[in-house]
């Protein structure tokens, strides 16, 4: 059965970090706050380059992630069900 997450915050690699940084970064976030996200995919994204999209099951635990890990100044390529 896959989930459906209610959320997915797309997060594009920072410039001038590794994308395995920059993973690993939301990862111990993720882990510090005590947050499951539903789905972690690498993507590529004509815009914004490659970066990876993470599902929320509840849109309360996916805004906080958002707000911390979108780049300054960038739109946001979130996705709501």
């Amino acid at each position: 059965m896959t989930l459906i997450s209610p959320l997915t915050v797309h997060v594009a690699k920072k410039p001038g970090r590794s994308f395995s940084n920059s993973m690993r970064d939301a990862r111990s976030w993720l882990d510090h706050y005590q947050i499951t996200a539903t789905s972690f995919k690498t993507v590529t994204n004509a815009k914004s380059g490659i970066g990876f999209d993470i599902g929320f099951q509840h849109r309360g635990r996916g805004i906080p992630f958002r707000e911390r890990f979108r780049l300054k100044g960038t739109p946001a390529l979130d996705r709501e069900v």
